[in-house]
């Protein structure tokens, strides 16, 4: 019977939250600022070259009606909404990083890691 309480017991202390995640700091969020500025300024400068390259696409096309450079356009088009789209989610990221860090001035951990795993997924 004893041993049968004493595993209870350890169950119990496995699903424990205290024992499974160790208190966040403000440095471990931290991190993630400098990543993500990079990242915005890596997509940034792609999509300002894209976009060049798209509007002289553009131009050449209203010169000379070239059929070709439709599709090319189309992709030009495609992959800067695709590039729209990641930087939004990097804004995403960079919101919840602050967030995290809003939730740890308040010491409320599982609100923080929850806010540290968002902004690691996007």
């Amino acid at each position: 019977m004893d041993l049968k309480k004493n595993e209870t017991l350890r169950k119990d202390d496995l699903f424990d939250s205290s024992s499974l995640m160790n208190p966040l700091s403000f440095n471990t969020p931290g991190l993630l600022f400098p990543a993500i500025s990079l990242l915005m300024l890596a997509y940034t400068n792609r999509f300002l070259g894209l976009a060049s390259l798209s509007r002289q696409l553009i131009g050449k096309f209203q010169e000379n009606q070239n059929p070709d450079l439709l599709p090319q356009i189309r992709n030009l088009r495609f992959r800067l909404s695709l590039i729209r789209h990641t930087q939004s989610s990097g804004i995403l990221s960079l919101l919840a990083c602050t967030s995290c860090l809003t939730a740890l001035a308040f010491d409320l951990q599982g609100i923080a890691w929850s806010l540290f795993g968002t902004a690691l997924f996007f």
